[in-house]
């Protein structure tokens, strides 16, 4: 979603996950297993802050990035953030449609990526309602449906492409 909402803006796409396992050199799974989750928190809110700092970019954060109020703060300060809302049964079908899930998706529990759906998304739902700025409703909905109502919220927000 990012990347297309990226293309039509003509603004640079960041992938706040992507720039933590370049600068460990090593997939998010493997940051995890080695370094730990405090050592991966750490260095995401410090990516995040960096990418706050650009303007007029398109960003898009690990789920948990949300669980750092610091994180919060930085990017509601600097731009608008959107939750791309969906129910678990939609969750689940895409992570099981992405071959990279694994690397860049650690189980969070010991049940495994999938079944930890329901549990994770229930537990962070007051986190990403106090993050955002807007939400959309991305089930049923096709990726260009979804930008188009993304573009017209952010005209919304005062800004243009």
């Amino acid at each position: 979603m990012g990347l297309l909402l990226a293309k039509k803006t003509g603004w640079p796409f960041v992938d706040t996950d992507s720039e933590v396992a370049s600068l460990y050199h090593m997939p998010i799974s493997e940051i995890i297993r080695t370094h730990g989750w405090d050592s991966f928190r750490d260095v995401e809110h410090r990516v995040i802050q960096r990418t706050c700092a650009d303007d007029r970019q398109i960003v898009a954060t690990g789920g948990g990035a949300v669980l750092d109020p610091k994180n919060i703060e930085e990017m509601k300060r600097t731009g608008v953030t959107i939750w791309l809302k969906a129910r678990p049964e939609t969750i689940k079908k895409r992570l099981l449609a992405d071959t990279g899930s694994n690397d860049l998706r650690p189980a969070l529990t010991p049940k495994g990526t999938i079944e930890e759906v329901e549990e994770i998304l229930f537990s962070r739902t007051r986190y990403y309602e106090a993050a955002k700025d807007f939400t959309i409703d991305t089930d049923g909905r096709g990726t260009d449906d979804v930008c188009r109502f993304i573009l017209d919220r952010l005209v919304e927000y005062g800004l243009t492409f």
